[in-house]
């Protein structure tokens, strides 16, 4: 008998059954294509109220001088053109779980060899600051500056508010962007260029295994800094 149209116990043929059960394969994987199709739809689409949002945004960076591209395919993002002619980078303003993210990737990533100076000047930073915030990929070299701030209504959709926001980000952003791109490649100012050695060298000094008398031990970096000042 031939193997492929013996039949079961049930009435139904083997190749049948496994007919049947590719069937019903290809319809669950349509059916999941069709729900992936209509979240990412959804994700794209704006409802009215984050409509008026990005408008409000458009028009406020208008009224600033501020060049943007708002492409109409990806309609949560808007991209700001910000820097100096010779040292051009991008802010993108997006819409994310009822945030507003402004966040940028600077357009250079940092040597190896500089990684952990740019490590310090970045927790520094941050500790400095309540807004924006600087996160660096270690293993790409990729640093990236982001802030978002919750929308409770759409009374919060007001130019003067959303400029304020806008505007504290702008000016660290650009300062930061500066300060590493300098850093990225080694560059350090003449008044960091003490400090930074001495915190490098302390570290370096404890991999290596060398242990610190106590009554030199410092927490954190003031004494280290009061020490060199001391010493200028």
């Amino acid at each position: 008998m031939d193997k492929n149209n013996r039949t079961d116990f049930d009435g139904i043929k083997s190749g049948d059954e496994d007919e049947l059960d590719i069937s019903g394969s290809l319809d669950i994987i349509a059916q999941m294509e069709a729900a992936l199709a209509e979240l990412e739809r959804r994700e794209k689409e704006l409802d009215p109220e984050e409509e008026k949002l990005f408008m409000c945004v458009q028009e406020t960076l208008l009224e600033h001088g501020l060049k943007y591209i708002y492409d109409a395919d990806t309609q949560r993002v808007i991209e700001v053109m910000l820097g100096e002619d010779n040292m051009p980078f991008r802010m993108q303003i997006n819409l994310r779980d009822s945030r507003l993210v402004c966040r940028s990737t600077f357009p250079f990533r940092i040597q190896c060899n500089s990684l952990a100076l740019v490590a310090l000047y970045i927790t520094e930073f941050n500790a400095k600051r309540e807004l924006p915030s600087i996160k660096m990929d270690m293993e790409k070299g990729e640093v990236v500056m982001e802030y978002s701030y919750f929308l409770k209504t759409s009374i919060e959709y007001d130019k003067k508010r959303l400029w304020f926001y806008i505007d504290a980000l702008i000016s660290p952003m650009f300062d930061a962007y500066q300060c590493l791109h300098r850093l990225a490649v080694g560059k350090v100012s003449k008044d960091s260029k003490d400090y930074y050695r001495a915190l490098l060298e302390k570290s370096l000094a404890v991999i290596d295994g060398h242990e610190e008398d106590e009554q030199y031990i410092n927490y954190g970096s003031s004494g280290l800094k009061g020490a060199l000042e001391f010493k200028d």
